[in-house]
């Protein structure tokens, strides 16, 4: 999906680029500072393994924690940016960065107490009806003789009592 996503991206850019006759101003500007290439080079690396870090996470994670993620980054660059370049703000700013301080405190918070609330996972060996007998691993796919040999043995012993 990425990889049609940057081509699409890439040939619209380049389109534009022809249409507009501007890559005329791109290749002079790359004949008269090439040097500026392998830069170019390397930030294209690290924007492909950025957006490999972004699927993994979404993968392994889900979006609303990637979503979590990028608010963070955003806000604590912002924050960043106040304290050490002395960048002023207004009384409506410092109210939005306490909001959005707020709202991610809050999330952790909330995720924080359904963790401490959600019930204890059941040992893997009870029923699912609580009795004693134990719950068989999917393994008794692979035996089916096995698995007809126990539900005997119960229907069996249920009879007798």
């Amino acid at each position: 999906m990425m990889l049609y996503a940057n081509l699409f991206s890439s040939a619209f850019t380049a389109l534009g680029l022809l249409v507009t006759l501007e890559i005329v101003d791109v290749l002079d500007y790359f004949e008269r500072n090439p040097s500026i290439l392998p830069h170019m080079l390397l930030m294209a690396i690290c924007s492909a393994v950025g957006q490999l870090f972004i699927f993994h996470t979404i993968k392994r994670f889900g979006p609303l924690v990637f979503a979590t993620i990028q608010t963070v980054r955003q806000f604590l660059s912002v924050v960043l940016s106040i304290v050490f370049f002395a960048h002023p703000i207004n009384m409506m700013e410092a109210v939005g960065i306490a909001i959005v301080f707020a709202a991610l405190g809050g999330q952790i918070l909330h995720k924080w107490r359904a963790k401490r609330q959600r019930p204890k996972k059941p040992s893997p060996n009870a029923t699912p009806s609580g009795g004693d007998e134990p719950v068989h691993s999917s393994n008794e796919l692979d035996n089916p003789k096995a698995s007809l040999l126990r539900t005997a043995d119960r229907a069996g012993s249920s009879a007798r009592e």
